[in-house]
């Protein structure tokens, strides 16, 4: 079913996988189609476009893939001879590559790309904290989140810096009222990004994502803050007492081993869409200022920025940020910088986009992987699902134990305090057992109630 849809967006028959471009919105809701990127030697030219409904079951609406270059490609290209000679001693970098812009080729037609480097440390604290979250939701009674293009970039449900919920012109009007402000001294609200994986690679390398994903991070996660970061996320899912100590011991057990054990960085290609570009997202240099006329003056821009930019929106606005985007595929984009140094972008850790799963970020994750790490966090899986269960298996011994005592008073009372097998969540379990007092209560004012009418 096509549902609501507008001219231009594109749909395809299911049955005929011929895809088709919506040419008209006809009066009567209908829509009147033409055929998708038409050729002379296309097979199908002589079939008339169809008229279909939008509750006709036979067409999907679809996001078609970006049919131009990626900004990597276009980067490389454009500085190749400056680019070679320092990437040369980076082990697989070709291979790399080509797959860092393959996966950009793919993405929608409404995505834009931005690169940033996790350490090692980093790394495995995000990578615990998706098998956490994913057990929790299970044991929880819910459905676990779908993480496979999606990174916690700041950890969910942990208390988050007000500056997190602005957009970036207001953001930006707040920090900036600071003479001194630098996203090096305050670097929670923002997050750092490349344009191109290899952006900024002229200026030394020190904020390049490539650079630094094969020099293994500029820093890494003090091993007290990232359990202090698991004790609030654990905290925050307001578990039993009988839950919260074993996970969290279950936590500072696999820090120890983390602390002791070499691990490897990832690359974080993050996919943004346009519809939210304007709330996370801005245009700038190192240290997170602004990209604007002075600056690009200081980054030895060749042409004024608005000729460069295709745009005189102002610097700091969500239409500026977007025609940067639109530009970065085109080799007269990166030409007129010179001097190595190149825009950068910061994305606002907005909690409502990089601590919770939505369709609105993509997050695709490219990392030398570690035998040793992958093994023991299967281990630490576990470890939590064992935990998860044998709580369960407590809780529902005590309400066993209860029924079992209070048999005839239950069945007097129509009080059930046996869990159906299949409602065994931490969350129902817990519920139960708190009950249990109250429920004795009951049968206890029973009891008097009974006495004192035999008396």
């Amino acid at each position: 079913m096509i549902g609501d849809a507008k001219a231009g967006d594109v749909v395809v028959n299911t049955k005929t996988a011929l895809a088709y471009v919506i040419a008209e919105v006809l009066p009567d809701g209908a829509y009147q189609l033409a055929h998708w990127n038409p050729s002379p030697d296309n097979p199908f030219k002589q079939h008339m476009p169809p008229i279909v409904h939008r509750e006709d079951p036979d067409y999907v609406r679809i996001r078609p893939t970006r049919p131009v270059s990626s900004p990597t490609e276009t980067y490389l290209t454009v500085r190749e001879r400056d680019v070679t000679p320092r990437i040369k001693s980076f082990l697989n970098v070709d291979e790399l590559l080509r797959m860092l812009i393959a996966s950009e080729k793919r993405r929608r037609r409404d995505e834009h790309v931005f690169y940033n480097a996790a350490g090692p440390g980093a790394r495995a604290l995000h990578r615990m904290a998706k098998i956490l979250i994913q057990s929790l939701h299970t044991v929880l009674g819910g459905t676990p989140p779908s993480l496979d293009t999606f990174e916690f970039l700041r950890a969910p449900a942990v208390d988050y810096h007000p500056q997190t919920l602005l957009r970036p012109q207001e953001f930006l009007n707040t920090v900036l009222q600071k003479s001194t402000w630098s996203d090096r001294d305050e670097p929670k609200p923002v997050l750092s990004t490349n344009l191109t994986v290899l952006g900024d690679i002229c200026s030394g390398g020190s904020e390049n994502t490539l650079t630094i994903f094969f020099q293994k991070g500029l820093f890494d996660v003090d091993p007290k803050k990232a359990l202090g970061i698991f004790e609030g996320l654990l905290a925050s899912y307001r578990l039993p007492d009988g839950l919260f100590q074993p996970l969290l011991k279950c936590v500072a057990t696999l820090q120890m081993f983390l602390q002791a054990t070499p691990c490897n960085p990832a690359i974080y290609q993050i996919f943004i869409d346009d519809d939210v570009l304007d709330e996370v997202a801005y245009i700038s240099v190192q240290s997170g200022y602004p990209l604007d006329s002075r600056i690009g003056e200081m980054y030895g821009l060749k042409a004024p920025l608005d000729h460069v930019t295709a745009t005189r929106l102002p610097a700091r606005s969500g239409g500026f940020t977007r025609s940067v985007l639109n530009s970065v595929e085109k080799p007269g984009f990166w030409e007129s910088f010179s001097g190595g140094n190149d825009p950068q972008a910061r994305l606002i850790m907005n909690p409502n986009f990089f601590s919770t799963p939505n369709s609105n970020i993509r997050i695709v994750t490219f990392e030398l992987r570690s035998e040793r790490l992958d093994l023991e966090l299967i281990r630490f899986r576990k470890e939590v699902d064992a935990i998860c269960q044998r709580y369960c298996g407590d809780c529902i011994g005590r309400l066993r134990s209860f029924h079992e005592e209070h048999a005839i008073a239950l069945t007097r009372l129509n009080i059930n305090v046996l869990p159906e097998p299949e409602e065994c969540s931490v969350s129902l379990l817990t519920d139960m057992v708190l009950s249990l007092p109250a429920i004795l209560t009951k049968i206890q004012e029973s009891k008097l109630s009974a006495f004192d009418f035999m008396n």
